[in-house]
Parts: C-alpha cells; structure tokens; sequence
C-alpha cells in the first residue's frame, strides 16, 4: 500500500506466468495467487491499473486466453509476451502453438 500511495502515477507490472494458481509450479518461490491479489489492491490506489505480463511457454501456452478474460473481468491490463529467447527449436520450454513462437533462423 505503501509503495502505490508513494506514486500512484507509477505504471505497475507483475509477472504471473500462466494462471496465479499455477504459477508455483513453474516459478520457484512465487505465489501466483498473492501477486494477484496484490494487483488487485493497487488498483484502489493506482490511477491506471496495474499490467499483467505473461510469457508464453509450453507449460502454458493453453492458459492465455483464460488469462486475458481473468484480466479483463478484474479491470487489469494484460500484456502478452512472445520471447525469442530460446536455445533451440528443441528448447523444452518453445511453445508448440506457431502463434506464440519466435525463433531463431
């Protein structure tokens, strides 16, 4: 709370990979659930909503459009990130949908 009050002319970003009650799964440490919840209390003191950026891999590529609905029935901003940053065309973590891959010629 205290850090939106400071400046709630702040553009906000949390990183929730895939939906916040999976996010654990993948990201070591991370509490998906509270992030959001947290998104959710900026909003009260925040003039522009807070941005919910999501990477695309493969563990949840299935997950974006549900993502983006849960993002717009709570008035945040949604932020959709297709990386390039992959070893390979092999990389485990590539996503399979063409849509959501860049790769490296």
């Amino acid at each position: 709370k205290e850090a939106f009050e400071a400046n709630p002319r702040a553009t906000w970003w949390f990183g929730i990979d895939g939906l916040p009650y999976q996010s654990h799964l993948y990201r070591k440490n991370q509490d998906g659930e509270k992030l959001f919840e947290i998104m959710l209390e900026a909003k009260k003191y925040l003039w522009r909503p807070p941005i919910w950026q999501y990477i695309v891999f493969k563990y949840n590529e299935n997950e974006v459009e549900e993502a983006k609905q849960i993002a717009k029935d709570n008035g945040l901003r949604f932020s959709l990130v297709v990386s390039s940053r992959w070893n390979s065309n092999d990389d485990p973590l590539i996503p399979t949908k063409e849509e959501y891959r860049m790769t490296k010629k």
